[in-house]
Order: structure tokens, then C-alpha cells, then sequence
């Protein structure tokens, strides 16, 4: 993908494995009683994972570097995903 100047980037890092990711908290107010909840994790390096509760272990892990979730928790908190 060209960056601003029209370069190349080099293509990112792969993510870390999902053990690598700790700590694992519920987003405020994603949870209710039993209701299925989003969490979210650190990692190495800046890396962050995102997991819906529903499937519990199994739930698939989306995983974001720390300019990605940067980008992603500024569209959050602006709205873009409502």
C-alpha cells in the first residue's frame, strides 16, 4: 500500500500468537447479566486483541498493532462504528 508520498510501505509485522496476548477485560458497559461481552487484551510490542465472549475460548481474536488500534479506538470514540 503507497504511504502519503506514494511509496511502498513494507508490509506489517504478523501478529502475535494469541497465547502472547494477557490480561483479557471486558469493555464498560459491553457486558450485561449473562449478555456476551467484548474484551480486549494486551500483547508484545503495542499489540492489542479484541474477542467477543459468545463462543468463549473459541471466540476468533482480532488482533490490531499499536497504529491500528490507535486508528481504531479514535473511530470509536468519534462514532464511525455506531
Amino acid at each position: 500500500m503507497p504511504d502519503t508520498t506514494g511509496r511502498r510501505r513494507p508490509p506489517p509485522p504478523p501478529p502475535p500468537p494469541p497465547a502472547a496476548f494477557s490480561g483479557w477485560r471486558a469493555g464498560e458497559g459491553s457486558c450485561g447479566s449473562d449478555a456476551p461481552c467484548v474484551e480486549v487484551a494486551d500483547g508484545p510490542d503495542g499489540w492489542r486483541a479484541v474477542r467477543d465472549t459468545k463462543l468463549g475460548e473459541a471466540s476468533p481474536i482480532l488482533t490490531f498493532d499499536a497504529a491500528e488500534w490507535q486508528v481504531f479506538t479514535a473511530g470509536v470514540r468519534n462514532g464511525k462504528f455506531d
